[in-house]
Order: C-alpha cells, then sequence, then structure tokens
C-alpha cells in the first residue's frame, strides 16, 4: 500500500466527507475527526501494516501527515 492509498483509506473509514484532505490538513479542524475516528485509525494500522503505532504518540499528531509517518517505511514505493 501505498502513502497516498493510506491517506484515503482512513478518508473513507472514518467518513471524512470534506474535499481536498491532504497531508497538512488539520485533524481538529474536521468535524468528523472524534475518538471513534481514532479507533478506526488504530484497526487501520494493525490490518495493514500488522502493528499497532503507540497511541500517546498518535494522540499527539495534529494533521495527516504526521498519522501517516507512522507506518514508516511499511509503505510500498
Amino acid at each position: 500500500m501505498k502513502r497516498e492509498e493510506f491517506l484515503n483509506l482512513i478518508i473513507n473509514k472514518c467518513d471524512i466527507e470534506e474535499t481536498g484532505i491532504n497531508e497538512s490538513t488539520v485533524l481538529g479542524d474536521l468535524e468528523e475527526w472524534d475518538s471513534l475516528s481514532f479507533i478506526t485509525l488504530l484497526a487501520l494500522f494493525k490490518n495493514n501494516f500488522g502493528f499497532s503505532p503507540d497511541i500517546n504518540a498518535l494522540k499527539e499528531c495534529k494533521t495527516f501527515g504526521e498519522i501517516l509517518d507512522f507506518a514508516g517505511d511499511k509503505y510500498e514505493c
């Protein structure tokens, strides 16, 4: 899975309806971003990359780009 594909998967699974979402989009600016989205995000990491990121560190993320960085080298080139 490529980085952009994972971003699109997050947007889809978290039911984010706003357009123009990208890596610099601030999570707190989205009405749809809530605790259920966070739990969904944790499941996406586990299902797609086989690991669970540090929950406290993930909570500190302010943008989608910061979230995507947690997958590190697990993306396809």
